[in-house]
C-alpha cells in the first residue's frame, strides 16, 4: 500500500488521477475510489478531458464499493429516525418517557444513533444503549443495517482484485471506513491520498500497516486574495454576480470560475438567484432540502390542511401553491376575513368552482389503509401541482423544470421509503410522521452536464480540483466555520470515552476545509462575508479568515441587467390623479412627506392589505379605536372612564374578530390601565363646551381643499380653543412624530378649527397615553404644561407645505423617496417599492 500525504490543496482527486491515467495508458485496468457521487462524476469528466478512454464503472464511491459485498441495504438517515420514533413510542424506555412527546426528541436521538453506528461505536449502559440496541433490531428486521456494521461485514467479504486503485477526496476515515481500506490493501495494489500530516492518527495507522509514506508538493503559486464585506447575504451575492460579470467581459471562460458554499444555507438561494439575475450561466451542483420544492411544499401545506381539520387559514395556504396567483389571492383575502372559520363546506362556499376539482381530487380520509396506498395517494396529491414551463433559451425555466423533474422523482422514493417501513393497515396519520420524515431527510442532486458555466458548488467539491477564479462566501461564524451543535445523548465527556470526534476535531476539520478550499484556487481567491442576517442579527466573521487582509469597506451596489426601472413621476394619468383626490387630509399630506410611493399605494390606489390572522388582529390600529372610542364616550357623557371601557371593548374586539385568549385579556388590562391613568391626570384644561369626533371641512389660503376628523377641542370660558389629539402611542415616538420636518398635523387642525368656529386656538396638544401619560405640542403660556409657544408663521408655512405636496400630488409625484430608511421596514407597500434600485440608479448616474 502506498500513501500520498501532502497540503490540503494539493492532496485532492487530482493527485491520484495522474497515477489512473498512466496505468489506463499502459492498458491496465483501474480503479478509483471517491466520497461522493457527484466526484465521481467530476472525476469521470477529468479523466475524460485527459484522453482517458475507460469504463465509467471503474470509478465509483466508497458506498458502491461496499453495496457490491454487503449482505444487506444500508439504513439511510430517515429510517434510522422513523426507527428510533417508533421505539420512543412503542418500547417504553423509562428514562425518556418523561420527555417522549418533547419536539425534535426523535431526531436529536437519530443523530446521535446514526453517528455511533457511522463510527462502529455502541453506547454503554444509558438510555441511549436501550434506544440504539431497539432501533437496530428494528432495522433488521425490515432487512437494514447500520452503516458501521454494514461496512464491517463488506470488509469480510470483499472480491478480489488485481487492478491497482486509488482512494482519493477522503480527509479522514472512521473504523468501520479503515476496514474496508485494510480489506482492499489486503487485495488489491493500493494507494491512498490524503491530506494530512505524519502525526494524524490516520496516517500512523495506515503506515502501521505498512504503508510506504510519499509526500506530495504544492500546487506552487498562491493566488492572489481578494476580500470585501456585504451588509446583508443577498447583497454579498449581487456583489459575487457583478464581478463574476467583470471576469466574463474581460475574456475569462465561465468554466474557469467558481462559487463554493460551506451548505445548503441562505447563501445558496441568494448566490444562484443573483447569477440569475445577471444572465450568468451557471452549473449548480447544491443538493437542496426536498421538503423546499414546490411539489413538496404542496403536499406538505396539503397534508398540513387536513390535520388541522381544513383550517381556512391552512387550507388557502396550500392552495395558493396550485391555483394562479390573481385568483389565488382573491381566495386568500376572502378566506382570511372567515377566519378562524374551518371546514370544506365554508371552502366550497367561498372558492366555487375556483377551488372545488381541487377539492374533489385531493380528499383526504383518516381511515387505515395500507402504507403502499398512503404512498401512491400522497403520491398522486403531488403529481396534480402543473410543472413549471420553460421556453426555449431561457436556462433558467430550464434548471427549474430539471429541478422539479428531479425533486418529483425524490419525493416518490421518500414516499416509497415511509410506506417500507408502515406495514400492515395503518391511519394516515400514522403513515404522515414516517412521510414527513423521509422528506425532510431527502435531498434533490440537480444534474446539470453544461461545460461552459460557472460551478456553483460546495466547499466539498471544491477542495478536490483546481479553479483559476474561486469565490468562496458566507464566511461567518456559525456557517463557515460550523459550530457542533450541543447534544444531550452525546456530551463532550461521553464522545471521548467512546473515542468520538469533539469539538476540538470538530474545529479542525472546519480549518482544514477551509485550507482546502482556499488552496483549490490558482489565479484568483476572492472571500466574502456579511455583517446582518436577512431575519436581523450580526454575524461575526469568520475565525478562519487570514490575518492582515485589507478588505473593502463597501461594495459596489449597480443595478442588475435584468432589474426593473425605477418608477418615474408622471407615469401615472392626471386625470386618474384630480379624480381620487378632490380633498385632502392632514395625515395624508404627512404620509405624502414621509414617502410619495406610500401615499400613492395607500391613498391613490387604495390598495387593500392583507387580512390578519385572528391572533394578530388586536394590533396598534384596533388598540388605537378602543382607545378613541373610548375616550370619546367618557368624555361626551361623563361618568366613570372604567365604565364607558368595560361596556365598548369587548364589543369593539369582537367587531374585529379577535379570539379570546391570552393577548385578548393582556391588552384589556393594559389598556384599562393606561385609560384611568389618563382620566385621573389633571393637566388638560377642561372647557364649558366640548366637540368629541369633530368633523370638519376648510380650503386653506393656498387654495387647498382640506377634510379630518379632530379627536376632541374643549372651548375654554374666554371662547378660545384646545384642541387634542390622542395618540395611542410611547412618549418618545411622539416628541419625535412632532418635531420631525413632515409633521403638519398640528398645525393644519388648529387653522381649521379656528375657521370653523371662528374662535383663536389657545394650544394645540398631542396627547400620549401608553404607559406614561405624556402631553407635546404648543400652547399659550399658564394653558397646560410645558408646551412650546406657539410659533410665528406657523400656520402660513405649515399651509404652503401643504399646498406643495398637494400639487406635487397631482402633478404625479409617486417615486419611491422615503423622508428616512428607517420608515421603510414599517411600510406595507414595501415588498412592491422599488426604492433600493431607485437609488442605486441615482448613485451609478451621479
Amino acid at each position: 500500500m502506498r500513501l500520498l500525504c501532502g497540503p490540503p490543496g494539493a492532496s485532492g482527486i487530482p493527485a491520484a488521477l495522474g497515477g489512473v491515467v498512466t496505468a489506463a495508458g499502459a492498458g491496465h485496468a483501474f480503479r478509483l475510489i471517491v466520497p461522493a457521487p457527484g466526484l465521481a462524476e467530476r472525476a469521470r469528466i477529468e479523466l475524460a478531458r485527459r484522453g482517458c478512454v475507460a469504463d465509467p464503472a471503474a470509478v465509483m464511491t466508497l458506498a458502491e464499493l461496499v453495496d457490491a459485498a454487503a449482505p444487506l441495504p444500508e439504513a439511510s438517515a430517515a429510517d434510522i429516525e422513523i426507527a428510533v420514533a417508533d421505539a420512543i413510542e412503542e418500547h417504553g424506555i423509562p428514562e425518556l418517557c418523561p420527555v417522549r412527546d418533547a419536539p425534535g426528541l426523535a431526531q436529536t436521538a437519530a443523530g446521535a444513533v446514526a453517528e455511533l453506528a457511522a463510527h462502529g461505536r455502541e453506547p454503554d449502559d444509558s438510555p441511549l444503549s436501550a434506544l440504539y440496541r431497539e432501533a437496530a433490531a428494528r432495522l433488521r428486521d425490515r432487512g437494514l443495517l447500520l452503516r458501521g456494521e454494514r461496512q464491517r461485514l463488506a470488509a469480510l467479504s470483499l472480491p478480489s482484485h488485481r487492478e491497482p486503485t486509488w482512494v482519493a477526496g477522503f480527509f479522514s476515515f472512521s473504523d468501520p471506513e479503515m476496514s474496508v481500506i485494510e480489506a482492499l490493501a489486503c487485495l488489491t495494489p493500493l494507494t491512498v491520498v490524503l491530506p494530512k500530516t505524519g502525526t494524524d492518527p490516520i496516517v500512523r495507522r495506515l503506515m502501521g500497516l505498512g504503508a510506504s509514506a510519499q509526500t506530495i508538493a504544492s500546487l506552487g503559486e498562491a493566488a492572489s486574495v481578494r476580500a470585501f464585506r456585504a451588509r446583508t447575504p443577498e447583497e454579498e451575492a449581487r456583489e459575487i454576480a457583478r464581478r463574476i460579470a467583470q471576469e466574463l467581459d474581460r475574456g475569462r471562460p465561465a468554466r474557469d470560475i467558481g462559487v463554493a458554499i460551506r451548505g445548503a444555507g441562505p447563501w445558496a438561494g441568494a448566490v444562484t438567484a443573483a447569477l440569475a439575475r445577471f444572465g450568468i450561466p451557471f452549473r449548480n451542483s447544491v443538493p437542496s432540502p426536498l421538503e423546499g420544492e414546490a411539489v413538496a411544499r404542496w403536499l406538505v401545506a396539503w397534508v398540513t390542511a387536513w390535520e388541522t381539520g381544513w383550517e381556512l387559514g391552512a387550507t388557502t395556504a396550500a392552495l395558493r401553491l396550485a391555483i394562479p396567483p390573481p385568483l389565488a389571492d382573491t381566495l386568500d383575502l376572502t378566506a382570511r376575513e372567515r377566519l378562524p372559520a374551518s371546514g370544506l363546506d365554508t371552502l366550497r362556499e367561498l372558492g366555487g368552482e375556483l377551488v372545488a376539482p381541487w377539492l374533489d381530487a385531493c380528499a383526504l380520509s383518516g381511515e387505515a389503509a395500507d402504507g403502499s396506498a398512503w404512498a401512491q395517494r400522497l403520491l398522486e396529491i403531488a403529481l396534480r401541482l402543473p410543472p413549471p414551463a420553460a421556453e426555449p433559451g431561457d436556462f433558467a425555466a430550464v434548471e427549474r423544470v430539471r429541478r422539479d423533474r428531479a425533486a418529483r422523482r425524490m419525493l416518490e422514493r421518500a414516499l416509497a421509503r415511509a410506506a417500507a417501513a408502515r406495514s400492515g393497515a395503518v391511519p394516515l396519520a400514522v403513515f404522515w410522521r414516517a412521510a414527513r420524515t423521509a422528506i425532510r431527510h431527502a435531498l434533490v442532486h440537480p444534474v446539470d452536464l453544461r461545460r461552459d458555466a460557472v460551478k456553483m458548488m460546495t466547499v466539498y467539491e471544491a477542495c478536490q480540483f483546481p479553479v483559476p477564479c474561486l469565490f468562496l462566501c458566507g464566511l461567518v461564524e456559525g456557517e463557515f466555520p460550523r459550530l457542533p451543535a450541543a447534544d444531550p445523548f452525546l456530551p463532550e465527556a461521553v464522545r471521548r470515552s467512546l473515542g468520538l470526534p469533539g469539538a476540538a476535531e470538530s474545529d479542525a476539520t472546519e480549518r482544514l476545509l477551509f485550507e482546502a478550499a482556499a488552496s483549490a484556487a490558482t489565479e484568483v481567491l476572492t472571500l466574502s462575508w456579511s455583517q446582518v442576517g436577512t431575519r436581523g442579527g450580526s454575524f461575526l466573521p469568520s475565525s478562519l479568515l487570514p490575518a492582515g487582509l485589507t478588505v473593502e469597506e463597501t461594495i459596489a451596489c449597480t443595478r442588475s441587467p435584468a432589474a426593473r426601472p425605477p418608477a418615474e413621476s408622471g407615469s401615472v394619468p392626471l386625470s386618474l390623479l384630480a379624480q381620487r383626490h378632490q380633498r385632502f387630509s392632514p395625515s395624508g399630506l404627512e404620509c405624502f412627506l414621509d414617502c410619495p410611493f406610500q401615499f400613492f399605494g395607500r391613498y391613490t390606489l387604495r390598495l387593500a392589505t392583507r387580512p390578519l390572522p385572528p391572533g394578530d388582529r388586536l394590533d396598534f390600529r384596533l388598540q388605537g379605536e378602543i382607545v378613541h372610542t373610548v375616550l370619546g364616550a367618557w368624555r361626551s357623557l361623563g361618568g366613570e372612564i372604567g365604565v364607558h371601557f368595560d361596556r365598548l371593548y369587548d364589543a369593539l374586539c369582537d367587531r374585529g374578530g379577535v379570539p379570546a385568549g391570552f393577548r385578548r385579556i393582556a391588552v384589556r388590562l393594559q389598556i384599562r390601565a393606561d385609560l384611568e391613568r389618563f382620566a385621573a391626570s389633571e393637566e388638560l384644561p377642561l372647557g364649558n363646551r366640548v366637540l368629541v369626533e369633530w368633523p370638519f371641512e376648510t380650503t386653506l389660503d393656498t387654495g387647498v381643499p382640506l377634510r379630518g376628523r379632530i379627536d376632541r377641542i374643549e372651548v375654554l370660558p374666554d371662547d378660545r380653543l384646545v384642541i387634542v389629539d390622542y395618540k395611542y402611542s410611547a412618549a418618545q415616538g411622539m416628541r419625535e412624530r412632532v418635531s420631525r420636518e413632515s409633521a403638519l398635523q398640528g398645525a393644519l387642525y388648529t387653522v381649521a378649527a379656528e375657521r370653523a368656529l371662528g374662535r383663536p386656538a389657545a394650544a394645540m396638544i398631542f396627547a400620549s397615553l401608553k404607559r406614561d401619560v405624556a402631553f407635546h405640542g404648543w400652547g399659550d403660556p399658564g394653558v397646560t404644561g410645558r408646551l412650546a409657544p406657539i410659533p410665528l408663521a406657523w400656520r402660513e408655512e405649515s399651509q404652503a407645505k401643504a399646498a406643495g405636496a398637494a400639487f406635487r400630488i397631482l402633478d404625479g409625484a409617486i417615486a419611491p423617496a422615503p423622508r428616512s430608511p428607517d420608515l421603510c421596514p414599517r411600510c406595507e407597500f414595501r415588498d412592491v417599492c422599488r426604492y433600493e434600485a431607485s437609488a442605486r440608479a441615482a448613485g451609478a448616474a451621479g
